[in-house]
């Protein structure tokens, strides 16, 4: 499954490929998820997210029109 990752540091992106041990395929982005970098996601099924994220309506709406079927948080709680 193609995968954006948004919000990644250099210092993760390693720990990233090697956890997901090459079952998807990863595309890391340091940007973080906006109105304004939603885009980066097209051709992905899925999406990784970070706290400082925005995933609003407007942009889940427009992650719904891309086929985007996944989100994955990278945050402990409930409240994100």
């Amino acid at each position: 499954m193609k995968t954006a990752i948004y919000s990644t540091h250099k210092f993760e992106q390693a720990y990233l490929h090697n956890a997901n041990n090459g079952k998807h395929d990863l595309v890391l982005f340091e940007e973080s998820l906006s109105e304004n970098t939603v885009q980066l996601a097209q051709d992905c099924q899925a999406i990784c997210i970070f706290v400082g994220d925005k995933a609003n309506a407007k942009v889940l709406n427009r992650l719904q029109d891309m086929g985007i079927k996944c989100i994955a948080l990278r945050s402990a709680g409930y409240n994100h």
